[in-house]
């Protein structure tokens, strides 16, 4: 599962796919590369959260051990308010990081 998809219009929208997750890749330093999108400091955050989420499990689990039980467990903790919009995978928008308006997708 690839990390999650989040819409800046709708911050609590994610969309699931089903490849790995990879880091977010960052920019040499002294590049002076443009600053990163609301979307993309999310999905920063959210990587390193999951990266001390799972340090935080007894015993810690490395990335390569991790499990789909590890990645659903960490999105029920970011989601326990019960405002992220999943798209499900029939969704016109699945996929799309800032779907242009408004669909019938569950929240959870």
């Amino acid at each position: 599962m690839e990390p999650p998809h989040y819409s800046s219009s709708h911050p609590n929208t994610i969309t699931y796919t089903q490849t790995p997750p990879a880091p977010p890749t960052q920019p040499p330093s002294g590049l002076g590369s443009a600053p990163a999108s609301r979307y993309e400091l999310q999905k920063r955050r959210d990587w390193n959260t999951f990266g001390q989420y799972l340090n935080n499990q007894q015993p810690p689990v490395a990335l390569s051990q991790c499990t789909s039980h590890h990645v659903l467990d960490f999105l029920r903790y970011l989601n326990q308010f019960g405002k992220t919009k999943v798209h499900l995978p029939g969704c016109i928008f699945y996929g799309q990081p800032d779907p242009p308006a408004p669909c019938a997708c569950p929240l959870r």
